[in-house]
């Protein structure tokens, strides 16, 4: 039986140029994320902050804007519309491009019908989101992230960030990002662009690749061995060439543009795996999923964000 599970670290750094020779696989194109417009959700709760300052800090180049909203249901309240108002000047001036939705009249549709409507009035490239919203994460905990964000992680068609632990640093969250790989991951290669583009300057990704037992066993390795020892030959055999590419690819471009890319293997089940390394080693998880509720990658998906207190990217 091969132990993966209780390595010291799990982190192991290969070769580019001899894991490419390896695998023999064709380096994925990894394109840019474009964030021209990223849609802020706020709803007067203590997550408001931490999600505001996420925002600010992803606004590094004078093309980006940010858009801050409130959706709420029946009519429209000038309270929380001075508050929108507040925090727009503030960022405003600080330099930072913003301007606030302006509410339109909609006291008949739920909240996330609203933030949906937003999201095609304003095209954004990123929603970032509070869970649960309109409620305070010390009231819900882990143990759900509201109705309006089960309805917009199965229907945005843009990316979701989802911020839960109101305690946690905006800078620290964009310094660590961990992008779960699996063999069956779909979005892998748009994950991978996300996490650079979200990434802070001199900051690390972590490649966390999770193995089952039927992948080790069809891998052929069947001796116990830490991570720091595995190789390359060994690594394609656990992986098909499209995503040991991409573990390549990301590796080149970490390195062209000052960042780390790091790689840890596990052996478990989704998500508890994630969620435990998480507990571990923190970071902002980075998760490729279908659209599909049925599906169990996203219904894997959905544990992950209940389970984490760090900000989930469902891409």
């Amino acid at each position: 039986m091969v132990d993966v599970t209780h390595a010291s670290d799990g982190d192991f750094r290969t070769s580019i140029a001899a894991f490419e020779a390896v695998v023999a696989a064709k380096l994925p194109e990894l394109i840019d994320a474009e964030l021209r417009r990223i849609l802020v959700m706020l709803d007067g709760s203590n997550q408001d902050l931490l999600s505001l300052g996420i925002a600010k800090a992803l606004v590094r180049t004078k093309g980006e804007e940010l858009v801050l909203a409130h959706a709420y249901e029946g009519e429209r309240q000038e309270a929380k519309e001075q508050v929108l108002a507040e925090r727009v000047a503030a960022f405003v001036a600080e330099g930072i491009p913003a301007r606030a939705f302006e509410r339109r009249a909609a006291p008949d549709l739920r909240s996330h019908q609203q933030i949906l409507g937003m999201v095609e009035a304003e095209q954004p490239q990123l929603l970032i989101c509070d869970a649960p919203y309109l409620d305070d994460f010390d009231e819900l905990g882990y143990d759900s992230v509201g109705s309006n964000l089960d309805l917009l992680l199965a229907r945005s068609p843009v990316p979701v960030l989802v911020v839960r632990d109101p305690a946690l640093d905006p800078e620290d969250c964009l310094e660590r990002l961990i992008v779960p790989v699996t063999p069956w991951d779909a979005e892998l290669v748009q994950a991978g662009a996300w996490a650079e583009r979200l990434l802070s300057p001199g900051g690390t990704v972590r490649l966390l690749l999770i193995v089952d037992e039927e992948r080790l066993r069809q891998s052929g390795v069947s001796e116990p061995f830490t991570i720091e020892e595995a190789d390359e030959e060994m690594l394609s055999g656990l992986y098909q060439p499209s995503l040991a590419g991409l573990v390549a690819a990301m590796q080149k471009r970490a390195s062209d543009r000052g960042h780390h890319c790091r790689v840890s293997l596990r052996s478990g089940d989704l998500p508890a795996t994630i969620l435990e390394y998480v507990e571990d080693s923190p970071g902002l998880i980075v998760a490729a999923t279908p659209r599909d509720p049925q599906a169990p990658l996203y219904q894997r998906t959905q544990a992950l964000v209940r389970g984490s207190r760090w900000p989930v990217l469902v891409i």
